[in-house]
This record gives structure tokens, sequence and C-alpha cells, in this order.
């Protein structure tokens, strides 16, 4: 899996001590992962979680595993944009984008 992080505005800052990266909750950004050679966009609404009243972190983060390199859990940002989809007939589980309001 591969990720970009294009956005707009304020910069990402990160929290060495805490792990964790920091921004303006009205900070645009979109998280592209690619998966296999499809492209999954994760946008501001689903991958910021508020701390303060104007200070948000990112809803999740790597895990370092020196055997098998970087890896991410998903989780909540993920789910918010994706939904799981099974097709029994072809034995096949893929993604589809969420009808949100």
């Amino acid at each position: 899996m591969k990720m970009s992080v294009p956005m707009e505005g304020k910069m990402l800052q990160y929290d060495s001590t805490n792990d964790i990266y920091y921004m303006l909750c009205d900070t645009k950004i979109a998280v592209n992962l690619t998966i296999g050679e499809k492209v999954y966009t994760l946008t501001s609404k689903n991958i910021l979680s508020h701390l303060f009243a104007t200070v948000c972190i990112m809803s999740f983060l790597p895990i370092l595993n020196p055997a098998h390199g970087p890896q991410w859990i998903l989780g909540g940002p993920f789910l918010r944009e994706y939904c799981n989809v099974y097709d029994i007939g072809n034995q096949q589980i893929g993604f589809a984008k969420v009808i949100q309001d």
C-alpha cells in the first residue's frame, strides 16, 4: 500500500513525543491510499478528529514494524469513506464509496 497526502493551507505539525500529527481543523487534506492498482481517497471530514476547538489530529497513524516496514491501521476513517462489498458468486471482496450527506 502506498500513501500520498495532498493538502491545501496549513502544514502538518508532527509531535514525535506523542507520535501525533496536529493541524488546524479547517485544513483541507486528502489522503490517497493505493491498494493494488486502486486508489482510495480519504477526505478531511473523515480523517481529522477535534482535539481542541480549532486544533485537530489525524485519526490514523502508522505502525512501524522493522521486519515488515510501515503498516497502517485504517479503521474508522477508511470505513467512513468506503464500505465492504461482498461478491459471493465471484468469491471477491471489494470496497465501494459510502454515500454521505
